[in-house]
């Protein structure tokens, strides 16, 4: 299949589930904070975010292998199918036990701690979906993804809304998204065997301690990149109050929707960095550098946008109490702007076998957001925790580019952007006359004017125009079943 067919097909099946996905789970989000308010919103946001810590690192950051070296070569994909469930099920019973370890130490309020404990039965279950998503992504098998995510999402926002209407409290939803996590992964298990994946092979021991020291790297990185956007959740519920991590919540998971729509693309380009670099290096320079322009002119007027219309959009989803979330939302609604960009650039580094420069880029970013947390969180609140997520990601993204000019290709970078600037702006000036009328409709304005304006300063390329064009005359391909 044409590689560019695949892509945006594979993106396609992607974003179905992470378009709906976010958006379904704000309604939990929603129900959550106007019966239990932002106290109970908090709460459940800690023991999600704290528990998230610990399952990435018994991940061991095998996911990323798995899909590298699986998109490389299927032949041995029965071997890691086998070893994968060896290394997860030992790293879910030893990060049970730092668990209980690291909750002694931090000390939080007992039914906090509890919860956590409760939660911390579906490591091992998690683990082993995240695997089996691996070998969707390795097999370019995007669709068994996007269903599971999209079953994963209605289980649980439907069982949490359930809970919290019996009046039940956080415990109890903490417990049905125990029973959500276990059946989602039997049904991750069968589509894994769809691929046909079989236990054919015996646990070698040689490959798993192989496997083992890679992983090493890739667990580093996927635990201080894990640190790195739960940290302020956790610091805000240390130094400040409950209620404060609710206004951050708020703002935060509007973020998360954005955020999650431009993983999609990030996800499927990933397997195709993998298989073009050294073989195809002309196709993985154009890969990466058609794929931050693309990206930059999404999320520069998403953010440009939401800063400018977030009054509205805070108040129409949580209503009027969640005032303060406003200027959170419009200084951490940046983070779109930089993070995909960063992210496609650590997903190079990785592709060509240089992921010890995206360890070393996250291991700075973190350092800069713990400080700047530290100090602006007790400042600030959940403004300093927004403004330190904005700007150590920010200085992700220079490390990221800095490693891969140096070592991968040399991307001229200030190119892709510059017209998207003067296009957004243009954009956002017509918000900003419109944004007196109904959301929808500001929201509206703001996307014709941008069209308009790409168009009319030339952001598109004659050859990038041509591609559009037979994409749109070959939409059919879209539509048929990939081929195992």
């Amino acid at each position: 299949m044409n590689t560019t067919i695949r892509l945006i097909k594979n993106t396609f099946y992607l974003t179905i589930a992470d378009f709906f996905s976010p958006f379904v789970n704000v309604i939990l989000v929603i129900y959550i904070s106007r019966t239990l308010g932002s106290d109970g919103l908090g709460a459940y946001t800690a023991i999600v975010a704290f528990l998230f810590l610990i399952e990435k690192f018994a991940q061991m950051g095998l996911h990323q292998i798995i899909i590298r070296d699986i998109a490389r070569n299927q032949k041995n994909a029965n071997q890691y199918f086998v070893d994968a469930l060896v290394i997860g099920f030992l790293s879910s019973i030893v990060s049970y036990l730092v668990l209980h370890v690291l909750l002694a130490f931090i000390q939080y309020p007992p039914d906090i701690t509890a919860s956590i404990k409760v939660l911390g039965i579906s490591i091992f279950f998690f683990v082993m979906k995240e695997y089996f998503f691996a070998f969707y992504e390795g097999f370019q098998r995007m669709e068994y993804k996007s269903i599971v995510s999209l079953f994963l999402t209605f289980l649980r926002t439907g069982s949490g809304i359930l809970v919290v209407y019996l009046g039940m409290g956080v415990a109890e939803l903490i417990w049905a998204l125990v029973i959500t996590r276990i059946l989602v992964c039997f049904i991750s298990f069968i589509y894994a065997l769809k691929l046909g994946l079989r236990f054919t092979e015996k646990p070698d021991k040689k490959r798993i301690f192989k496997l083992l020291r890679q992983t090493m790297t890739f667990l580093m990185i996927s635990v201080i990149t894990t640190t790195y956007w739960k940290i302020d959740i956790l610091m805000l519920t240390k130094m400040k109050n409950i209620t404060d991590v609710g206004y951050y919540s708020a703002a935060y998971r509007l973020l998360d929707i954005l955020k999650g729509l431009m993983t999609c693309y990030i996800s499927a380009l990933y397997p195709m960095l993998a298989i073009s670099f050294g073989t195809a290096q002309n196709a993985f320079n154009r890969q990466l550098s058609l794929s931050i322009k693309y990206l930059f002119m999404v999320t520069f007027p998403m953010a440009l946008g939401t800063t400018i219309l977030s009054g509205p959009i805070i108040y129409l989803i949580y209503g009027n109490s969640f005032g303060p979330a406003v200027l959170t939302l419009q200084v951490l609604i940046w983070t779109i702007c930089f993070f995909p960009i960063a992210i496609i650039l650590a997903r190079a580094l990785v592709a060509s076998n240089n992921q010890r420069f995206d360890l070393f880029g996250n291991i700075i970013a973190l350092c800069i957001n713990l400080v700047l947390n530290y100090f602006l969180i007790r400042q600030l609140s959940e403004l300093g925790a927004a403004l330190a997520t904005s700007i150590s990601i920010l200085v992700f993204l220079f490390i990221q580019y800095f490693f891969v000019y140096n070592h991968v290709v040399k991307l001229p970078f200030l190119k892709y952007l510059l017209r998207p600037t003067l296009a957004s702006i243009v954009m956002g000036i017509a918000v900003y006359f419109a944004k007196g009328w109904p959301l929808g409709f500001s929201i509206l304005t703001g996307i014709v004017v941008y069209i308009a304006a790409l168009f009319l300063l030339r952001v598109f390329t004659d050859d990038e125009m041509q591609l559009l064009k037979r994409l749109w005359r070959e939409k059919g391909m879209l539509l048929k079943p990939s081929q195992g």
